[in-house]
């Protein structure tokens, strides 16, 4: 799966950076900062020589770094759907709305981290919903346990916000029908039986 990384350079400065290794060939990193920022560290950068580097340099006003970047983050899914993963990397909280509207709309494999690292993992989003933070973190643990395939590992985030975003079980059925032929489908959806028994529908 592709990954794209969009960075808020002014917000996360090179600190946020520095720990960033061995990217693999399909990811594109994008830096989004201004003349005020911080200067790039050129020997951070070389730990992108592998990737697909851009660097967007706005110009400043109020939030408009903020602004370009999102712009770009609904051209990305607008263009790569949910066939690819998004990471934003910045401090600030403001992303996370978003962040949730993509996830419930359009069911996208997307996250923030506060910094930049190899393997991303998610990070709660401060919505105050504690119980869709224990419901996740229920569906993850029943994922890791009863698919352990690669095929189905390969599709991890598909399946774990297919369930987590429906509100029936005809929602989960007609989410996985979008990625996986209908013979997945019933292996898939035998299998996450368990999790489905609070949901309305047969």
């Amino acid at each position: 799966m592709k990954s794209f990384y969009l960075i808020d350079f002014e917000n996360i400065g090179n600190s946020g950076i520095e720990n960033a290794l061995h990217f693999a060939s399909d990811s594109t990193v994008i830096f989004f900062t201004t003349k005020k920022a911080a200067k790039i560290n050129i020997g951070v950068l070389s730990a992108f020589n592998a990737v697909n580097l851009k660097i967007y340099d706005v110009v400043e006003g109020a939030q408009s770094v903020d602004k370009r970047l999102l712009s770009y983050l609904g051209f990305l899914i607008g263009r790569e759907g949910s066939s690819a993963r998004y990471v934003v990397i910045s401090k600030d909280t403001g992303y996370d709305k978003i962040i949730q509207f993509w996830k419930s709309e359009q069911r996208v494999n997307i996250t923030r981290m506060v910094a930049l690292k190899t393997e991303p993992k998610n990070i709660k989003i401060e919505s105050g919903n504690t119980s869709q933070s224990k419901r996740e973190h229920q569906i993850r643990c029943f994922f890791g346990q009863e698919f352990k395939e690669p095929k189905y590992r390969q599709q991890k985030e598909t399946i774990i916000q297919a369930v987590l975003m429906s509100k029936s079980k005809m929602d989960v059925n007609a989410a996985l029908m979008k990625v996986f032929p209908s013979s997945e489908v019933k292996i898939i959806y035998g299998r996450l039986k368990p999790l489905l028994e609070e949901l309305p529908g047969q």
